[in-house]
């Protein structure tokens, strides 16, 4: 049986690239499938005109993600901390209010403690969470908007929290997952001040691309292959075959998906994947 390579790894985001780095450390042949004309996935580092790294995603990095600050220290990479807070700006109704960022945050600091007070006891091994219990299936449900709604409060704590979650999921806190903000806050020792100083404070002095670049370095002998769209992955007794948009096929003795569970749907599996995934997948 002829194979191209003995590992295929679908996706170049940092989980595909790592997958590579390793694998290619350990002698194994590997070709990496990204769709994009980049690496990094929901990462993105843009050059601007003003000759500064700016991230698009996926800036902020903090010693209480483990895994990630493993990385760092593994390169060396120099981190630089966000400017800090001075002057506060908030809305409560059509009025604009201004402080201190210290003020503001004493504001806020007895309704996010309220909506997070859950988070250990629910949450009390938030790296290792499966399976699901029945209490987290039923807060599956609920939002972020939800949670506050439920809560007393004065129309100025309100907006403040409106605001601060807002801010943390970049979107409207009524599409924004409770559970979410549990386990960030779980991960955070169930210090909410924790959580806001790791979702905002240091970051990569040379955007994220600079960790991704060097993972990548580490993954020299890797074969990446750029604008590649995966279309379908096969899988018999012999091996993988993948399929690309372009027609052409590679055979493999083993392949690893890393694709986004939005994305994992327009690739067709055979067979079919196992019921949790395959859930996931028509998700």
């Amino acid at each position: 049986m002829h194979y191209d390579t003995d590992v295929i790894v679908v996706g170049g985001g940092f989980a595909g690239i790592t997958a590579a780095r390793e694998l290619t450390r350990q002698g194994v042949r590997t070709v990496v499938l990204e769709a994009r004309d980049r690496l990094g996935g929901r990462t993105w580092t843009r050059d601007t005109a003003l000759g500064r790294e700016l991230d698009m995603g996926g800036t902020w990095v903090h010693w209480i993600q483990p895994h990630v600050w493993a990385e760092i220290s593994r390169y060396n990479l120099d981190l630089v901390a966000s400017p800090e807070l001075d002057t506060a700006y908030w809305r409560v109704g059509d009025e604009v209010r201004t402080g201190t960022a210290g003020t503001m945050l004493d504001l806020l600091d007895a309704s996010m403690t309220e909506v997070l007070a859950e988070s250990r006891r629910i949450l009390p091994q938030p790296y290792d969470y499966f399976p699901l219990s029945d209490e987290m299936k039923t807060l599956d449900q609920v939002s972020v908007a939800d949670k506050i709604a439920r809560l007393d409060l004065d129309p100025q704590q309100r907006a403040l929290l409106d605001g601060m979650w807002a801010l943390n999921f970049s979107g409207d806190p009524a599409r924004s997952g409770y559970t979410q903000a549990l386990r960030w806050c779980a991960l955070s020792g169930g210090d909410w001040k924790l959580m806001f100083e790791a979702c905002a404070t240091y970051k990569f002095a040379r955007g994220t691309k600079s960790l991704l670049d060097a993972i990548a370095a580490d993954a020299a002998g890797a074969d990446i292959r750029l604008n590649t769209t995966v279309t379908s992955i096969d899988e018999t007794a012999d091996g993988i075959t993948v399929t690309c948009g372009d027609g052409t096929s590679l055979r493999g003795r083993r392949v690893v998906i890393t694709v986004p569970l939005n994305i994992l749907g327009s690739i067709a599996v055979t067979p079919g994947l196992s019921p949790p995934r395959g859930r996931h997948r028509a998700e």
